[in-house]
């Protein structure tokens, strides 16, 4: 009885299994992802969701129906609608597949960016409407998509639940003859 009381208490001691481990850091979304508080934040978010391509972020900048009861909504670019039929049901996991499938084919040493000019804010207490130039650029895998999408957005955005400003409606509207952001969705959804 005493040997295996020996062997126990040796057994214990050397494979430190009473001891605690040091606890593991919380994983972050992205390092440069910081709470929507304000419309700028979220604006910003929006931005450097395509520039650290993380679907978690740009995702985050969206609706989410567990703070707020409303669907999201996007009113497509005039003839993107009638080239990509797709748009005419599109929803937030149809958003989300369209970034992820944007994250996948953009290749990893080539930059992603969203770059937003020109805004015209029209705040209305809780809601906002925020209309931005936009341009994305982007090197794809794919030679045949174009580098370069660029057109007018009216952003529709809330407060949520949590205090959080979230993109509810992104309405585009198609400038000369460069693709439209509705149209990258199209093609990569």
């Amino acid at each position: 009885m005493k040997l295996f009381v020996i062997i126990m208490i040796f057994a214990l001691v050397s494979c430190d299994l009473v001891t605690t481990r040091d606890a593991e850091e919380p994983e972050l979304i992205g390092s440069k992802f910081t709470v929507a508080t304000t419309p700028a934040i979220l604006f910003q978010n929006l931005s450097f969701a395509f520039e650290e391509k993380i679907l978690e972020n740009y995702s985050a900048c969206f609706i989410d129906q567990a703070f707020l009861k409303r669907d999201y909504k996007l009113i497509p670019s005039s003839n993107s609608e009638s080239q990509y039929p797709v748009l005419r049901d599109w929803n937030f996991d149809a958003e989300k597949q369209y970034f992820n499938n944007l994250i996948n084919i953009s290749t990893k040493s080539n930059p992603l960016s969203l770059k937003l000019n020109n805004l015209i804010a029209t705040p209305q207490g809780d809601s906002a409407v925020y209309q931005y130039d936009y341009n994305i650029k982007l090197t794809a895998a794919e030679s045949a998509l174009p580098n370069e999408f660029s057109g007018t957005a009216l952003f529709k955005i809330l407060l949520d639940s949590r205090n959080q400003w979230v993109i509810v409606e992104i309405q585009d509207i198609k400038k000369d003859n460069i693709p439209s952001w509705s149209d990258l969705r199209g093609r990569l959804y």
